[in-house]
């Protein structure tokens, strides 16, 4: 039986338009033969790159061993392409030709790698959101802003969304159970030029309705944290005896 192989671009994604000059070329390949999955650090890989797809030329191996690989003179505000050839000695496959662009001078490059991953399932409700931050040349000085929502055509800025300077936010408010949510960030340099990540989506876990609004949290904020503020003992010995605490 002839084995199945996908490969996937994992940074650049196909068609990325705003790609660091200083960024690495990263891919996974899935092979399958049989009932029997290979490890993809079974392969040893050949990566072509060039300026158009009838001039890519080997930049790496053959017999790299890793899924990365740095070009180190990508130029601002151009198109490449690229594609991997993987063996292992019993298979070998190509990928599609994939492309990029690098991202225009000035401007920052795309917030990445986002946390939870993009399509990721069964996500906490209490979770932060985590992305790698812009990097290289036109990054400095970057504050991000946060849109977030349950579709791709409503997300909105949250409260303490804008303006960030580090790269994470945390929700204002629990999350749903069993819910998807869509998110972005954008990325504004001290020269106010904006790049935009592309859209992310996660789906919730079946969380307890009971935790996040049966008396167990006031205003979003744990009763652990609001517990110093409450008057009175009594109130606060019902508190513990309701939600669990010691």
């Amino acid at each position: 039986m002839a084995a199945e192989v996908a490969f996937t671009p994992v940074s650049p994604t196909n068609n990325q338009m705003d790609f660091p000059v200083t960024g690495s070329l990263r891919w996974s390949i899935t092979v399958t033969s049989g009932d029997e999955e290979i490890p993809e650090d079974a392969f040893t890989y050949e990566v072509f790159l060039g300026a158009t797809s009838q001039t890519m030329v080997p930049r790496a191996g053959p017999g790299y061993a890793a899924t990365l690989y740095t070009p180190g003179d990508l130029q601002v505000g151009r198109t490449y392409y690229w594609y991997v050839r993987a063996t292992n000695g019993e298979v070998t496959a190509t990928s599609d030709v994939w492309a990029f662009t690098t991202v225009a001078e000035g401007y920052p490059s795309a917030p990445h790698s986002p946390d939870p991953a993009d399509g990721a399932t069964e996500v906490a409700g209490d979770i932060a959101l985590r992305w790698s931050p812009s990097e290289g040349a036109g990054s400095e000085g970057v504050t991000y802003t946060v849109y977030f929502g349950t579709t791709s055509q409503n997300m909105t800025v949250p409260s303490g969304g804008a303006g960030i300077t580090v790269p994470h936010l945390t929700p204002p408010q629990p999350l749903k159970g069993k819910t998807l949510y869509f998110w972005r960030v954008e990325a504004t340099n001290d020269r106010g030029n904006t790049t935009s990540s592309v859209v992310w989506s996660f789906r919730t876990m079946e969380i307890d309705e009971s935790l996040s609004s049966g008396g167990c949290v006031l205003g979003g904020a744990s009763p652990w944290a609001v517990l110093p503020l409450l008057a009175g003992l009594s109130l606060v010995a019902r508190f513990r005896k309701r939600c669990g605490g010691n």
